[in-house]
């Protein structure tokens, strides 16, 4: 079953194409790898997908529904969370009041029921407090949950951001360089829980420049150079495909 699908998708900023024309599908419960040297428009593709930037033309198809010109709130109640390169979780608050904001946004009860504490609402906020507890178990952050997420080590942080977008309740999963600045251990943590998230047959799409990881957590790749598709396969494939090598080892750059 074809979850999302990418349909000649360009976009343009100014004189420079950043992608063009780009197709791929992603299936129900698999694992996505999207990998592609700098500036390739692995990181715009995740933009486009999620609202941040308007596509230029092409469309995005998201459980048969297209999701040009939705907005980026519309695209996550619709199933679609997404992490990001710079962490982008609220430091002051609690790691708990980080993934509890989160599940409240999915919730659909009104505030205004929240404000006068209305039988149904309290009820919501019971199994809230489940669903956030059950969360941090499932990251490995349930020890922390006090503390304000900004003391916490580079490495949980990263995992409280995947906690807060599983707080949505997604059908599909962006992970945009969760590996980015984790040590060995760090990524070797990172690798078990994205291993466990693809057990719960969540659909996920990884940029990862760590090919370690990329490779042992991906069922199918995909190679961007220049905004386009270059190759799609098996990481076996593609790790023995030609023109992935020569984009990676041709010239200075490098996997991002």
């Amino acid at each position: 079953m074809t979850v999302l699908q990418v349909k000649d998708l360009t976009k343009k900023f100014g004189g420079v194409t950043a992608l063009d024309a780009l197709s791929f599908e992603v299936q129900k419960g698999e694992t996505l790898g999207l990998i592609g040297p700098n500036g390739s428009g692995k990181t715009t593709c995740f933009n486009v997908i999620t609202g941040i930037f308007p596509a230029t033309s092409g469309d995005v198809i998201f459980q048969g529904r297209s999701l040009n010109k939705k907005s980026v709130h519309e695209i996550n109640l619709s199933g679609i969370a997404r992490t990001f390169q710079n962490l982008k979780i609220f430091p002051r608050m609690t790691v708990w009041d980080n993934v509890l904001v989160a599940r409240f946004a999915k919730s659909g009860n009104p505030r205004w029921k929240d404000a006068l504490c209305f039988p149904s609402s309290l009820q919501d906020r019971k199994k809230a407090a489940a669903e956030v507890e059950s969360i941090l178990d499932f990251v490995g952050l349930s020890r922390f949950a006090p503390m304000e997420a900004e003391s916490l080590p580079y490495g949980h942080k990263r995992k409280l951001e995947i906690g807060r977008a599983l707080a949505t309740k997604p059908e599909l999963l962006l992970l945009d360089e969760p590996a980015a600045g984790m040590n060995t251990q760090e990524t070797e943590s990172l690798l078990d829980l994205l291993e466990k998230l693809h057990d719960t047959g969540l659909t996920m799409v990884v940029i990862e420049h760590d090919m370690r990881l990329i490779m042992g957590v991906s069922s199918r790749i995909i190679v961007l150079n220049y905004g386009q598709l270059l190759a799609e396969g098996s990481p076996e494939e593609i790790r023995n495909t030609s023109s992935v090598i020569e984009a990676y080892l041709g010239g200075e750059t490098q996997y991002a």
